[in-house]
């Protein structure tokens, strides 16, 4: 038997463990600090935060499928901090879009 294999637990361990909840992990964030995003407060700072957008999709700007919204997110933790210097995408269009929204 190899060094590396006495090491890492078999698949009939793992199970067995998970089974007996041996590896249960309690929760890394104590859900009664949780708050919605929009009521959060911006962090302190004078500096300007310059930022760059890589991509004009749904995970950056949001849709209404999903929770996704990077922007949002940037917006309410850094407030008049966030300065975007950059959006890059290859479809034009959908970055003036998204540009756009944002403006109004």
């Amino acid at each position: 038997m190899s060094a590396l294999s006495s090491r890492r637990p078999s698949a009939i361990q793992r199970r067995s463990s998970a089974i007996s909840g041996a590896d249960s992990r309690r929760p890394s964030i104590d859900p009664s600090r949780l708050i919605p995003m929009d009521k959060t407060t911006a962090i302190s700072g004078l500096d300007d935060f310059n930022v760059v957008f890589v991509g004009a999709g749904n995970i950056m700007f949001g849709s209404d499928e999903g929770p996704w919204n990077h922007s949002f997110r940037f917006e309410h933790k850094l407030g008049p901090r966030l300065k975007v210097v950059a959006l890059i995408d290859p479809a034009i269009e959908r970055a003036t879009g998204v540009l756009q929204k944002k403006v109004r």
